[in-house]
């Protein structure tokens, strides 16, 4: 949702299960949060959009040998964060 054009945003109806169980300060706080994860500007946030999507593409089109020599698989993510934290 955070990547979601604003005037999208405007148009949703929010579930009737959401506003039984938070506040519309709450609601509208989170809208607010989430639709200026990315940017205070509709252009930057867009931005942020065209950049994920280029690196996709970018992923798309690597070989399978190209993606084993450069990603990290991400168990190997995991694996890194959870002895880092036993460490502490």
């Amino acid at each position: 949702m955070s990547l979601e054009p604003w005037e999208h945003w405007l148009g949703m109806q929010i579930d009737i299960g959401t506003l039984d169980k938070f506040a519309a300060p709450q609601i509208f706080a989170y809208c607010l949060w989430d639709m200026t994860f990315h940017g205070f500007e509709q252009w930057h946030v867009q931005e942020t959009k065209d950049e994920i999507k280029r690196r996709v593409d970018e992923i798309d089109a690597m070989t399978e040998a190209e993606r084993k020599e450069k990603l990290i698989p991400m168990e190997d993510v995991k694996r890194k964060f959870e002895s880092a934290e036993k460490k502490q």
